[in-house]
């Protein structure tokens, strides 16, 4: 028997998949209107530009890297374009870019 998912179906469960993954946010599908509690201010801010520039939810945080000013933060949406974003630990987006 071949079982059919719709396609906002399949990505809900996808969805709901990501958000439980551990760590601190990597790799997590942010799909709410606020984004994770256990997202770093810097990233949080990125997901947020990144989702309003989009104009709507979506965004995956890829990877993070400390730095001593800022946080460099690897995104990716929902239609597999990679994003790079740099927030202060402020949560003031400094720098956003896709990357290719």
């Amino acid at each position: 028997m071949l079982l059919r998912l719709s396609p906002v179906f399949a990505l809900v469960a996808v969805a709901a998949c990501d958000s439980a993954s551990p760590g601190p946010g990597t790799g997590q599908v942010v799909n709410a209107v606020a984004p994770p509690a256990n997202l770093s201010t810097a990233e949080a801010a990125c997901v947020q530009h990144l989702n309003d520039f989009n104009g709507g939810p979506g965004a995956r945080v890829t990877s993070t890297s400390q730095g001593a000013s800022a946080t460099t933060v690897g995104l990716t949406d929902l239609g597999g374009a990679k994003w790079s974003c740099r927030a202060g630990s402020d949560g003031a987006v400094q720098s956003f870019s896709v990357v290719n």
